[in-house]
């Protein structure tokens, strides 16, 4: 046990919690030319901010492509929604394949009130409409919203979202993918993020990116895969929690990820609930292979104090808010650790800042499989100690 592992400041915590798609066309023979055709029915390209504008608030452009020439765009509160881009239902918006910086999204003009919508803060692009997707662009400067992209436009049926070859800069979080709020209940959102690079991204929060069911989304579920994205310069480089939302599920696999440079590489939390309410029976579960969680050294503030390449916690609660039963597994195979400041895995059963232990029930297992085997894990079963002894912290080599 490591006495720096109790040095957390759950009141700051709150505040921190609370490749190509393929679309590239061949020169088409006689045969072709049908397909062809609905292809091209199917793209919009848009030259200027109000065309972009015009194309992305139009209903009548669902599950269109919408290309967007080189340029920077500073977005507009005075537009529509406050100036953020909402894509219509199964609407893509992409920039030049092969740069993402020749097509920058620029929301350093949109204030708070822009960015929330009906008291949710959200964020400058948003998704969440059947099959939307975001690729070959930058976001940057939303620093009075939730996030560069988010995932919190809702609507019936199956959701899924893809960001790909997108660089994220200056924002509170690069990407927030969450469920939130009531309507959110029961939803399943399945995300891909490939070869995305999230840097500095050090307002606020400052999170690479945040996979999270929030407050009232019970029973609501988030499946992200990542695979080759960059997360670097940020507070954390990912986040991944379930907060005040009972029987929500995250799970996130990670292949040839980086999170380098950043305060910690990834912090899970499998149930965090505030006030006086009650976080019951959520779950997280991360797995990498052969990712690289390395010199994570940069500033933290007094935001996760205690430094690592993971941080992993079952149950956290605030207050007379109680946890129980929630559960955060993480396996680790031939993933590349070094030079984090601390640990390689901080993992904690359950921890509060009040007198009394955070609830009851709350377990973490870490699994380490290939090279990983030789890693380094600080573990504290209960803070405050729990005298039952149900707050738990498992290690499998």
């Amino acid at each position: 046990m490591s006495n720096g592992l109790i040095r957390f400041s759950l009141g700051v915590v709150v505040v921190l919690v609370v490749a190509c798609s393929g679309d590239s066309l061949s020169p088409a023979g006689p045969m072709d030319a049908p397909v062809l055709a609905v292809v091209l029915t199917q793209q919009l390209a848009v030259p200027t901010l109000d065309s972009l504008y015009s194309a992305v608030n139009n209903p009548a452009n669902a599950g269109k492509r919408i290309t967007i020439a080189p340029g920077i765009y500073m977005l507009d509160g005075s537009k529509p929604h406050g100036g953020r881009l909402e894509l219509q239902t199964d609407m893509t918006l992409a920039g030049k394949p092969g740069d993402e910086s020749a097509v920058v999204i620029d929301a350093s003009t949109l204030s708070a009130a822009a960015l929330t919508d009906g008291g949710i803060v959200t964020g400058a692009v948003r998704m969440g409409r059947g099959n939307n997707k975001v690729e070959w662009l930058t976001v940057r400067n939303a620093a009075n919203g939730a996030g560069g992209i988010t995932t919190d436009l809702l609507q019936a049926g199956p959701t899924k979202v893809t960001i790909a070859n997108v660089v994220a800069t200056g924002n509170t979080r690069g990407f927030d993918i969450r469920n939130i709020g009531a309507a959110a209940a029961g939803r399943v959102l399945d995300v891909v993020l490939t070869h995305n690079e999230l840097v500095n991204n050090s307002a606020g929060a400052g999170q690479g990116m945040r996979i999270a069911n929030l407050q009232g989304a019970k029973g609501a579920k988030i499946r992200a895969t990542f695979k080759g994205n960059n997360a670097h310069g940020n507070i954390a480089g990912c986040l991944a929690a379930n907060v005040s939302s009972d029987s929500a599920t995250v799970e996130v696999e990670s292949k040839n990820d980086r999170f380098d440079a950043n305060g910690n590489g990834c912090i899970l939390i499998a149930g965090l609930t505030t006030g006086a309410g009650v976080v019951r029976g959520s779950f997280v579960k991360f797995s990498a292979l052969a990712s690289r969680f390395e010199h994570n050294t940069a500033p933290l503030g007094t935001v996760f104090p205690t430094r690592a390449g993971i941080g992993a916690y079952g149950g956290v609660s605030t207050l007379a808010a109680k946890a129980f039963d929630n559960r955060v597994e993480v396996e680790i195979h031939s993933a590349k650790f070094s030079d984090n400041g601390g640990p390689d895995v901080a993992a904690w059963g359950a921890i509060t800042s009040a007198a009394q232990p955070a609830g009851t029930g709350n377990t973490t297992l870490i699994v380490l499989r290939g090279s990983s085997k030789k890693a380094v894990v600080d573990s504290v079963y209960s803070a405050p100690a729990e005298a039952g002894g149900t707050n738990r912290v498992s290690v499998v080599r």
